[in-house]
């Protein structure tokens, strides 16, 4: 289960080929999935998916290059290269975002979404 990353909060354009064109900077991808949660009423529409790479480390790399990034917007990257590598997966969502590998995947139940 290491291998996956569960990403929530993509635009409504965003498209499986996309992430995969930007996620593969970090590793082989195996496959990706996305789908949106029901719209209720009370929450908007929230596009979410599972980006599965070849290996752990891969997969690892994405999850704590995105952290980084969250805790400390200003951060010195080690190279340009670096750089845009996070901005481009920053780019795929819409506000606030979930960039992690903590979740099961799980297609028949969604994780539930925290709403403030």
């Amino acid at each position: 289960m290491d291998r996956y990353v569960f990403i929530q909060n993509l635009k409504l354009d965003v498209t499986d080929e996309k992430i995969k064109t930007v996620f593969k900077t970090y590793g082989d991808i195996v496959t990706v999935r996305l789908d949106k949660l029901p719209y209720t009423g009370f929450t908007p529409n929230i596009r979410i998916g599972y980006v599965v790479f070849a290996n752990a480390a891969e997969a690892k790399k994405v999850v704590l290059a995105i952290e980084r990034f969250r805790n400390d917007p200003n951060m010195n990257f080690t190279n340009e290269a670096e750089k845009t590598k996070v901005t481009d997966i920053i780019s795929l969502f819409e506000g606030d975002y979930i960039v992690t590998n903590l979740f099961k995947p799980s297609w028949k139940k969604f994780p539930p979404v925290k709403r403030n």
